[in-house]
């Protein structure tokens, strides 16, 4: 009786530190899908592989990328995929070490950069869970003598582009190979896409801004787009704006004010003026996801902290319980 009761507490302990953790974890893919869609997307790319594949859950990696599991082949190669199917990063590493040391010049014209890159889109499965931009593509260097094709795509919708949230992907400037994938996919569409504060006013507002959280700046030059932004108060410390709710997007009057020193952006409402946060910049601002296999430090957000929290105390009161199961019983035959 003891065992059994044991048994179906550690179980039920178990499926409700599963419900703490978050829907991540209740209709997920599996381990073993996520390492068959990464084999199979690694064979369409011709990037390395083999049996002996390392399959790990990350989590939060970005406010836009919530979780994935990530496939790894050794030092050659990884795979991401979503908890619903979607490759949401991957990196050929033996590629890029070719790639660099052969210091090729660019012979990949940009239409067939454009065309590589919506192949992999294609093949990743994003565009059946996001409507994406036309693709902006630079030809960069990121090794001497080694060039690069970046192509970049925003998430859109109803015509609106997210900041920060899209698709990156590196190519090869001589053969069009992939080197990397990174994607930011999971901030949440808006309730509405209605815009009642108009442009001009959310630039005034943003100079104001600017005089409350740096009086000496001298602005320089002010531009201004709709997106869809997912608030991170980021002034609210400077006493600009309020803590917002960090879980529902919102379309913003993405404001850039350049000064002598840096720039300062403002993400002010489109629909009530107030502001939802920003960033500010010694120099250029990346509106992009950063390549996951940079190792970007992680950032968790609070309700994250807090269910993690929750779901340890949860299961640390189970183990308690089954161990005073476990000292009741030894006492019970040593007094019988």
């Amino acid at each position: 009786m003891g065992k059994a009761f044991a048994g179906v507490l550690l179980i039920t302990g178990c499926s409700l530190l599963l419900a703490a953790l978050g829907p991540a974890y209740g209709e997920a893919l599996s381990a073993d899908q996520a390492k068959s869609k990464a084999a199979e997307f690694a064979k369409a790319l011709s990037l390395p592989w083999g049996d002996t594949i390392e399959v790990a859950l990350r989590e939060n990696i970005s406010t836009s990328r919530r979780a994935e599991w990530q496939a790894k082949f050794g030092r050659f190669s990884y795979v991401g995929v979503s908890l619903n199917g979607v490759v949401t990063s991957a990196a050929d590493f033996s590629q890029a070490e070719t790639h660099s040391a052969a210091k090729a010049p660019p012979e990949l014209k940009e239409a067939e950069a454009a065309a590589r890159a919506s192949e992999i889109v294609t093949l990743a499965g994003i565009p059946q869970v996001a409507s994406l931009s036309s693709p902006r593509i630079t030809l960069e260097h990121g090794t001497p003598g080694a060039s690069e094709f970046r192509v970049l795509y925003d998430r859109e919708y109803k015509g609106i582009p997210f900041e920060q949230c899209g698709v990156d992907i590196c190519l090869a400037g001589d053969t069009g190979a992939m080197l990397w994938l990174s994607t930011g996919l999971d901030v949440p569409n808006p309730d509405s896409t209605e815009v009642k504060f108009g442009e001009q006013e959310a630039k005034d507002s943003a100079i104001k801004d600017l005089a409350v959280v740096a009086p000496s700046r001298q602005v320089t030059d002010i531009s201004s787009t709709l997106k869809i932004v997912l608030p991170n108060s980021y002034w609210a410390s400077q006493e600009v704006g309020e803590q917002e709710d960090a879980t529902k997007s919102r379309v913003a009057w993405v404001v850039s004010l350049t000064t002598a020193d840096g720039i300062f952006v403002f993400w002010i409402d489109a629909q009530d003026g107030r502001v939802l946060g920003g960033a500010r910049s010694g120099g250029r601002i990346d509106l992009v996801p950063s390549p996951s296999n940079k190792q970007v430090p992680e950032r968790i957000d609070h309700q994250t902290v807090s269910r993690l929290v929750g779901a340890g105390l949860l299961l640390a009161s189970f183990l308690l319980a089954l161990a005073g199961i476990s000292i009741h019983r030894r006492r019970g035959r040593t007094t019988a």
